[in-house]
């Protein structure tokens, strides 16, 4: 029902697979110190995926455990996926949080910072274009989270914006508008 859901927002009929990780956030160490521990800077995802012609994407965030802010949990900035694709927001490893939202916050009305609070088990869905991030993990264990990455049936590659490790898995005869189909992008949800 959820992927149902996705599939609406995205006016699709069908989804499927972009790419997945495993994200660990490590902790504190036995020092109460590590610079591992830190923040995830305020980004977009599609900043990230520009070979991908369509920004028809969206992300289930799956806590394994349960996440807030003391452990770094995912937060999200309310309404910016209708702000368009911003300049330079592949910024995931940038870890000054207040500089990423003096930098990104004149692009919207709002700045409202909208934290993901969530038992293990339980999906935070954001669009490619929403601005994500998350501060440190301030226990002594490593938080763990899937990401499962989605793309809409019409998402093909472009050229000239970037690489993913996605694009080998074209071909090598790779053309303008190549849908991402084939084994390695297989349908997760279609409409019956």
């Amino acid at each position: 029902m959820r992927l149902l859901a996705a599939a609406k927002l995205l006016r699709t009929n069908e989804i499927r697979l972009w790419h997945d990780q495993v994200i660990a956030k490590p902790g504190l160490g036995p020092d109460g110190h590590s610079e591992k521990a830190g923040n995830i800077g305020w980004h977009q995802d599609y900043g990230f995926w520009q070979v991908s012609n369509s920004s028809s994407m969206i992300t289930a965030w799956i806590a394994l455990q349960d996440t807030d802010l003391s452990n770094g949990g995912l937060r999200t900035i309310t309404g910016s996926h209708k702000w368009g694709l911003l300049p330079d927001s592949a910024t995931f490893f940038e870890k000054d949080l207040d500089s990423l939202q003096a930098k990104f916050s004149a692009f919207g009305d709002q700045w409202s910072d909208e934290p993901s609070i969530m038992k293990a088990g339980q999906v935070a869905f954001h669009h490619a274009l929403t601005i994500h991030g998350s501060g440190p993990n301030t226990t002594h264990q490593t938080r763990y989270a899937i990401a499962v990455h989605m793309q809409s049936e019409h998402v093909g590659f472009q050229s000239g914006r970037g690489w993913h490790s996605n694009v080998r898995d074209l071909g090598p005869n790779l053309q303008e508008g190549d849908l991402f189909v084939g084994p390695a992008f297989p349908v997760l949800w279609r409409r019956s």
